[in-house]
């Protein structure tokens, strides 16, 4: 029982250690890109529905916007986070954030354009985490306990 203990936690381990890097990736490229990014208007022109999963789902929308750049050139962005319902309307006005070198990278401004990968994630990197720690670590001591204990007893 301890080895197929130690066994999935270091499964889990390894996990961890690829789910934290990957987190970790996400919010650094997060950081990154909110440190250049420069701040512009957009305007939702179209929501575009797309697929979600299961046969009898509901359509998900992902929003269209159109922006200028800070020199005045027109640009389109195809949000690649889309909702059910829509989290905007056609004519809303948005937020957006663009890369000043390249106005293509640009993103909405919102929590989960930005920060959702990297919190999800670093919390399944997190679980993982503690899951193969307990596993690894914790499984073992709790069997040698109760043999220890059963030992004991039995001499009694």
């Amino acid at each position: 029982m301890r080895i197929v203990a130690r066994v999935f936690g270091a499964l889990a381990l390894i996990s961890a250690c690829a789910l934290l890097t990957l987190g970790g990736s996400c919010y650094h490229r997060a950081v990154n890109f909110k440190k250049i990014a420069v701040e512009a208007q957009g305007t939702v022109v179209e929501l575009k529905e797309g697929a979600c999963g299961g046969t009898d789902s509901h359509p998900v929308y992902y929003p269209i916007i159109r922006f200028a750049d800070k020199a005045g050139q027109g640009h389109t962005l195809y949000s690649n986070s889309g909702s059910y319902p829509p989290a905007y309307e056609v004519g809303e006005r948005v937020s957006v954030l663009c890369d000043p070198a390249n106005p293509k990278e640009a993103k909405v401004n919102s929590f989960t354009e930005l920060w959702l990968w990297p919190l999800i994630l670093g919390i399944l990197g997190g679980l993982d985490l503690l899951t193969g720690l307990f596993l690894f670590f914790g499984v073992p001591l709790i069997i040698a306990w109760a043999e220890r204990r059963s030992a004991k007893a039995g001499s009694l």
